[in-house]
């Protein structure tokens, strides 16, 4: 694995903070902000400049034109965490530089819901049941996996449709 020092990690983030804008800002932070370096990974956080800014779809597009690729999307880490017996329900992606570089990029304002509904554009406004989606309160993907209920399905705003939650 590549070694991230503070240096590095510093020109990263002002490099891909100028990737984002004018919608987005990244900041720096985990064991490279704290200790100065890390062997495994570099921990950013991005968020929008505006509430009324969210479009996760255009913020990987820009992600990538800026010579990133997505290595494990927020599922994955979460299935990855939950075998370890972890009920994280952050919204972390793990990204990898053009240098093959580790990166886990933590959205606090992105939810697992409002990740996957910005994918959906017919996704319609309102209740609606929608079996594959996933409850926001365990954030099991599909009804087969939440830890309360089994088919009920979730409602446009990642509500179970049972109320069990």
């Amino acid at each position: 694995m590549s070694r991230w020092s503070l240096d590095d990690a510093v020109t990263f983030v002002r490099e891909l903070e100028k990737a984002i804008a004018p919608d987005y800002h990244v900041t720096l932070a985990g064991s490279v902000l704290h200790k100065g370096s890390s062997r495994n990974d570099l921990d950013v956080f991005v968020f929008p400049h505006s509430t009324d800014v969210n479009d996760f779809g255009k913020l990987r597009s820009l992600f990538e034109a800026h010579g990133m690729r997505l290595w494990v999307d927020n599922k994955g880490v979460r299935r990855k965490w939950a075998r370890g017996g972890s009920t994280d329900t952050k919204f972390v992606e793990i990204w990898k530089t053009k240098e093959g570089k580790r990166v886990d990029v933590f959205q606090p304002y992105m939810t697992p819901f409002k990740a996957l509904a910005a994918t959906m554009p017919d996704l319609p406004e309102g209740p609606l049941a929608v079996p594959g989606l996933f409850c926001s309160q365990c954030f099991a993907f599909d009804p087969v996996e939440c830890m309360k209920h089994s088919d009920n399905g979730y409602d446009a705003y990642g509500k179970c449709n049972c109320n069990c939650h």
